[in-house]
Parts: C-alpha cells; structure tokens; sequence
C-alpha cells in the first residue's frame, strides 16, 4: 500500500486533553464565546464530563454532573446540541441530566441543568432553531405528550406535533432544513414511496427528485450551499443514484457534486464560502482528502495532507477557527484523542503542491505512461494511481535519485484518473485522461 510519511502534521492540533471516547456534536454558543461538545465520552484527562463538556478556548469543564445515567460507549449518549431563547438545549439517548429526570432533551442555562417541559420518548438526533422555533429530529413518536412522528417543533412553550400521513414507524429524522417556506425532513425512512427525503409545504408531502436508493442508504446531514440543497449520507451511484454520497437538488433534480466522495458522510457545514464535508472518506472527487474535504462551487479540495485513522463525525467553527470532533486518535503521529483544531488557512489551498513536481508524457495517455521528476528524490517516493471514486488501482515506487518512472497502464478502462506522487517533501496530484 502507499506509504504515509511520519511527522507532517502541521494543519491539525490536539484540544487540551481531548476525550476518552467519541464525539458525536459539537455546538458554538457564540453569545457566551463556549463550544460545547457532546457524545459517548466520559473523561476529558482527568476531568469528569460525562457525555457533554464546555470549552472556553483554553480549558475543558463539565457541566455539573452531565447525565447521570450515562455510561462511556453506550447508545444514552449526547447526539445534537443547539442554542435557543438564551439556553442549551442538549438531545440524545440519555434520561437525566444533573439528578433531573430530562428523557431524550435537557436544558441547560449556562449553569444549571433545568427539566425540559418537553417529555420525549425516544433519541433525539437533531436540533436546529428555524424561523424562532426549535425543531427536534429522531426516533420518537410522541413529544410532550402529543403525537409526533420523529419530527416536532416547539417554541419554548408548546410543542406541535407533525402527521405527514405516512408510516409512523419510518426509520428516523437525522436533518432538517427550510427552503422558501417548504421543509425538507431526511434520515432513514422506511416507506418506498418516501425514499429518505421529501418536503413538507405545510399541507402534502412531496418525494425530492428520485428520492435515495439502496437497501442500507440512508442521509445523515443536508445544507443550503449558493442557494441550492445539498444532502450527504450513505447512498452510491451504483445503486441508481445521481452522486456518490453527496447530491445537490437544484429545485428539479438531485445532481452530482463533483464527482462526489468516495465513502460516507457524516456531517456537512457551511462556512465563509464554502460547503465542508467530513466522514470516513479519503477521497474527494478524486482527490486525496482525508475525513475532511471543502466544496467551492467547482471542485473539492483537503484540509491538509495529514491522514485521519478514524471518521471525523462533526464539525462547528468556533472564534472563526474550526474544530472536528469524531472517532479518530491520531492524524499522522500527533495524538488529538476525538477532537482537533484545525490550525491552515480557512482558504482553499491546494495541500498536494510541495517542493514536488512533475509532468505526465503522453496526454492523453495510452497504454503507458511515463513521469519526469523536476528534481531526483532524496528517498524512495511512492506512485498511487486512482479512480474517481478513490479506489486505488495501482501502487508502485520510485528509487531515490530517479526522476523518471514509466507505468504500464494496459489493463485501465478509458476514463479519468488521477497520479499521485508522495516523497519526504510532500505530495502532489495530477489528474490524467487515458483513451
């Protein structure tokens, strides 16, 4: 396999201790400048927090004694955090927070939990303020005693309730956004007819495009990018859908992004100007990205060079600075233990170009190609050759102090694809037509 240089990684730095197990939300309550972070951990160092902690930019706190019935790596963990009328709201599998009894949904007012008026008996996986209502999003079929299939809406006071007039059982709501006037409600939804996405105008339900399809497809997160929806998940075009686990819908149809990523995505965030993705991908539209990629309208791009060893599950910028959170220890040799800051530019830059050059003879290619080092290298550097989906097809290796290198590419269908050239110094990729 392609060989990871040690020691780069200079794009990503550790949050004080980290967690012991996974981060699954994180949340930036810019009012009080503290990002908090929710999931399935218990410790932070020594610190004790479980489920939930605050970060004020230099330490970690717990807040009071988080839930109390919570054990690390057990689904009563914290899933969605979300800001409204001056509160923390917190969702998830847990029942109490701070001796209180809160299934599924507990307040918190900066520095007490408070019992939610709010009874939910079932996992709230999504929270997002819409139009000065708090919407709630997951598996449950009754909030504050009103039916509600897996989605609801409360303004601090009363709760609604929804009847879409489909199947009560589905799957569950993991997203939810508004686009003039029209909800759109996506997760893992079980009828045929509904297909993981549809939209809501008030009165009828309506199927977006061709829906999702695949036996285990599912969307995990949607966001409004240059005015047009975009959905992420677990869906691929092989099983008759427009992109590879991400689509935008462009009021007609659901179209590809890019040539789309090349494993599934957890969470999708908009800022400054561009879409950003994370997951257990590696690939984005063929290019190198690991866990994390950015979106500008065009193409994709990395964060950086350095490689993730588990999924990044969340992300929320925090005083204009990002932080992801998921399952992953490391990137590269640095320890960050489920939490990082990225510390690169919030531009695009492409992270392949390095003191590494090269050019690609012929083009288009045909039967072989040939590569022409600007410089020999000091080390052994190592050739990936890729697919638009990521899939590596060829690996070889170039002896230190040759600057060319010819590859028999005989047994490629006509396509593209993309070289990458790793050394000591960097990584670089180019993308190749063969006939």
């Amino acid at each position: 396999m392609l060989n990871t240089l040690p020691g780069r990684c200079q794009n990503w730095q550790p949050v004080g201790n980290g967690f012991d197990y996974d981060v699954r939300c994180l949340y930036s309550d810019s009012l009080n400048n503290i990002l908090y972070a929710g999931g399935n951990f218990k410790y932070s160092g020594n610190l004790k927090a479980r489920a939930i902690a605050q970060w004020n930019g230099t330490n970690w706190d717990s807040l009071q004694s988080g839930m109390d019935d919570f054990h690390s790596g057990n689904p009563n963990s914290v899933i969605s955090i979300c800001g409204y009328q001056n509160r923390i709201i917190v969702g998830g599998g847990f029942s109490t927070a701070g001796g209180l009894s809160t299934p599924h949904l507990a307040i918190w007012d900066g520095t007490q939990w408070d019992s939610s008026a709010l009874v939910v008996n079932g996992p709230v996986d999504f929270l997002r303020q819409i139009n000065g209502e708090l919407y709630l999003g997951g598996v449950f079929d009754s909030v504050g005693g009103i039916h509600s299939s897996h989605i609801a809406k409360w303004d601090g006071v009363n709760c609604s309730g929804f009847n879409f007039g489909i199947d009560s059982s589905f799957g569950g709501v993991f997203s939810i956004v508004e686009v003039n006037g029209n909800l759109f409600v996506a997760g893992n939804i079980l009828p045929a007819a509904i297909r993981d996405l549809f939209s809501w105008n008030g009165s009828a339900v309506s199927q977006v495009g061709n829906g999702i399809h695949g036996g285990l497809a599912f969307i995990s997160s949607m966001a409004i990018f240059n005015n047009e929806l975009y959905v992420a998940g677990n869906f691929q075009v092989g099983n008759g859908n427009a992109g590879e686990n991400i689509m935008r819908w462009d009021g007609v149809n659901l179209a590809p992004v890019g040539g789309g990523l090349n494993d599934y995505v957890d969470a999708l965030k908009v800022y400054n100007g561009y879409l950003y993705a994370s997951g257990i991908f590696d690939h984005a539209g063929g290019v190198p990205a690991s866990r994390i990629a950015r979106w500008d309208g065009i193409s994709w791009s990395a964060l950086g060079p350095e490689i993730f060893d588990n999924a990044i599950g969340c992300m929320e910028f925090f005083n204009n600075e990002l932080y992801v959170g998921g399952g992953f220890l490391h990137a590269d040799n640095i320890a960050l233990n489920k939490i990082a800051k990225y510390t690169g530019p919030l531009t695009s830059v492409d992270f392949s170009k390095s003191e590494l050059s090269f050019t690609i003879y012929p083009s288009p290619v045909t039967s072989s190609i040939i590569l022409y080092l600007s410089s020999p290298p000091n080390q052994d550097s190592y050739i990936a050759i890729t697919d638009l989906s990521g899939r590596k097809l060829m690996i070889e290796t170039i002896l230190e102090k040759n600057a060319r290198k010819e590859l028999n590419i005989d047994e490629l269908t006509s396509g593209i694809y993309f070289l990458t050239l790793e050394s000591e110094t960097g990584k670089v990729t180019k993308k190749f037509i063969k006939q």
